[in-house]
């Protein structure tokens, strides 16, 4: 089992592989009190590495397709929506004609990093270019192309999330050492705010509400206790 979102009921959405030459890939569904649910197998084979459930209960996965028993084979990148009952509803392209003109194949890049749901129904997701968020219908159509400034050069992205009508998300360099926080405009990417993290918090960015500008973080604390922090905005 590997990447995991949560459900739409207060549940939890986990990604798990059977098999590695043929590679059988599932949805699994616990429910909020931990037991599992149900199951669900999806119509593709490759390597997952991006995931996240709509709230009609669609699934976005990103990945990569590659013969595993071929050292020389690179793989391709595959990104598509699949209906609730695991069917492929749609495959999903992020480079424009020109962009794949202009590509140089230095081997692969995975189309996205980072994906959370928005309350708008749609699944918002980080380009592995760190200032690309593509915005993405249940449908499997890409409604919006956003670009964020990064706050600072080297900068990469390690934590995003989505509340209300913005993004939030953390940029950190310097192995982690220095992390800024930026906040979007979820409709124009436009940037509203940056904030700088201090080093105790810097990793663990764990959510955002845009209501009342407050950010959550994780942190281990004494014992191996796990202690949730709110910091609110300033």
């Amino acid at each position: 089992a590997d990447s995991f979102t949560p459900a739409g009921d207060g549940g939890l959405y986990q990604i798990a592989q059977k098999g590695v030459v043929k590679p059988q890939i599932y949805v699994l569904h616990f429910s909020f009190d931990g037991s599992a649910s149900s199951s669900v197998q999806l119509d593709a084979d490759f390597e997952v590495y991006t995931f996240a459930a709509f709230a009609g209960g669609n699934f976005l996965v990103s990945g990569l397709k590659r013969d595993v028993t071929n050292r020389l084979d690179r793989g391709k990148t595959f990104t598509a929506v699949f209906s609730a009952d695991g069917r492929r509803l749609s495959a999903l392209s992020f480079e424009s004609a020109l962009e794949r003109r202009k590509k140089v194949t230095a081997g692969p890049e995975l189309d996205l990093s980072l994906a959370e749901a928005g309350s708008d129904g749609n699944v918002y997701v980080l380009g592995t270019s760190s200032k690309r968020v593509y915005v993405i219908s249940p449908g499997g159509k890409i409604v919006r192309r956003l670009t964020l400034e990064i706050p600072a050069a080297e900068m990469y992205p390690s934590a995003f999330h989505v509340s209300g009508n913005q993004l939030a998300v953390s940029f950190a360099k310097d192995e982690g050492k220095s992390q800024t926080i930026l906040v979007a405009d979820a409709q124009t990417g436009g940037t509203i705010a940056t904030y700088s993290i201090s080093p105790e918090l810097a990793p663990l960015f764990a959510c955002y509400s845009a209501n009342d500008r407050t950010f959550t973080f994780l942190k281990l604390g004494e014992g191996n206790t796990l202690e949730v922090v709110r910091a609110p905005a300033r």
